[in-house]
């Protein structure tokens, strides 16, 4: 998982993972957020069992980037979003691991019949 920093170019990240036919997941958290520190650990093993496929995960904590949080109407963490590219291919907010999981899953498998 990478974590991106208000320095980073988010969107020239997302078009460039479009380019390379990569899906991008974005875990929006934050360091005071309880059930973020929670899902971490899920999140990390998800990423690594995933890294062979063409998915990238990305950790984006909302007070470091306000400005790209503010552009995908974050308001609540943690919050999930499967991107191709610009384009937002699914999302779910909240903590709990099967339904995180099962969302990721079933987005890959509409991605990949493409």
């Amino acid at each position: 998982m990478i974590d991106f920093t208000e320095d980073d170019d988010i969107t020239g990240v997302l078009l460039k993972n479009k380019e390379d036919k990569k899906l991008s997941v974005l875990y929006f958290t934050a360091t005071w957020c309880g059930p973020c520190k929670k899902t971490l650990p899920f999140i990390i093993e998800l990423s690594e069992k995933l890294k062979n496929i063409n998915i990238q995960f990305y950790k984006i904590d909302i007070d470091k980037n306000e400005e790209f949080c503010d552009k995908c109407k974050i308001r609540s963490v943690p919050t999930f979003y499967v991107m191709n590219g610009k384009d937002l291919l699914s999302s779910i907010t909240g903590s709990d691991t099967k339904k995180i999981g099962l969302m990721i899953a079933n987005t890959i498998k509409l991605f990949i019949k493409k």
